[in-house]
């Protein structure tokens, strides 16, 4: 689900960012890929090393596909929850709007969807039809009513094609007018 989110995206011209750790994120990497769009890696370590190390030539492809991998720590920092944490931070930071794709209610995906709200990012949360631990977080932001907009199944993945416009108006009128982007800089995040 989360690589042709990633790819339907990266074909509307986003960029996809995510945090290269295995499963939700690889499979975004590789859907913006797939789509010849472009994806930045934000990781919670040095440049020197990449984890898991499953994903090394997962972010050499990034790289030599005009992406990025982004890091505020120096060469020689190990890996760390709070870095990982931070990360989160800086994925949402790097976007204008993030989309959760799944999550517990105690999952690492909430960091980033706090962050989204204090940095004033629109907020996609997919809706599943099966609840789960795993899909917990997902139906918790729905039922509070945090997520501006909602995609419910698979089925209704074609809505992101008609909603585009939607969501880019939504992000961009959450920017301050001061420092608005340009409406060719558009960036996603998948978690």
């Amino acid at each position: 689900m989360a690589g042709k989110i990633a790819e339907i995206f990266a074909k509307k011209d986003y960029v996809i960012v995510s945090g290269l750790a295995e499963g939700i994120d690889t499979a975004a990497h590789r859907g913006a890929l797939s789509a010849k769009g472009t994806t930045v890696a934000v990781v919670g370590h040095g440049l020197d090393t990449i984890y898991p190390a499953k994903n090394k030539e997962l972010a050499e492809i990034i790289i030599k596909n005009n992406g990025a991998l982004v890091s505020e720590y120096p060469y020689g920092t190990t890996i760390s929850r709070e870095h990982l944490i931070m990360r989160d931070r800086i994925q949402s930071g790097l976007s204008l709007g993030v989309f959760v794709i799944e999550t517990g209610i105690k999952g690492g995906t909430m960091h980033t969807v706090n962050f989204c709200k204090k940095q004033k990012r629109a907020l996609i949360v997919l809706q599943h039809p099966v609840k789960n631990e795993n899909t917990a977080g997902n139906a918790h932001l729905i039922s509070k009513k945090q997520a501006d907009i909602v995609f419910k199944t698979e089925d209704d993945i074609e809505l992101i094609n008609t909603e585009m416009n939607h969501v880019r108006n939504l992000i961009l009128s959450r920017q301050d007018k001061k420092k608005k982007q340009p409406q060719n800089s558009t960036q996603m995040t998948l978690i």
